[in-house]
């Protein structure tokens, strides 16, 4: 019986170099950020739990950097959830704020 290496190798596309793998956590982080940025309370809890799992990716593949790729998702996914926390956070504490900022500008 073969190991899982060979069976991993006999499945590789014919003429083509195995490579590092696609980071699935970094795919799933965006994937959770993407379904926050369309609900509003979304934004704070998804925003959290995309900016852990691009934490979490980012170890993974600075531990393994030849065995794993997505780097670029894994940070996208760290920034954009920790901004998207801030950002609604602020929406959320400082209405009367907001208010007396934009309503001059608005008109009222």
């Amino acid at each position: 019986m073969a190991n899982a290496q060979e069976q991993h190798a006999a499945r590789e596309m014919p003429g083509r170099a195995p490579g590092p793998r696609k980071n699935v956590l970094a795919i799933a982080s965006i994937c959770v950020l993407v379904f926050g940025l369309f609900t509003f309370w979304g934004a704070v809890g998804f925003g959290v739990i995309a900016a852990i799992l691009g934490h979490i990716a980012l170890g993974q593949i600075k531990r393994n950097p030849g065995r794993y790729r997505n780097r670029d998702l894994a940070l996208t996914s760290v920034i954009l959830g920790w901004t998207m926390f801030g950002a609604t956070l602020v929406v959320i504490t400082m209405p009367g704020e907001i208010a007396s900022i934009v309503g001059p500008v608005l008109g009222d």
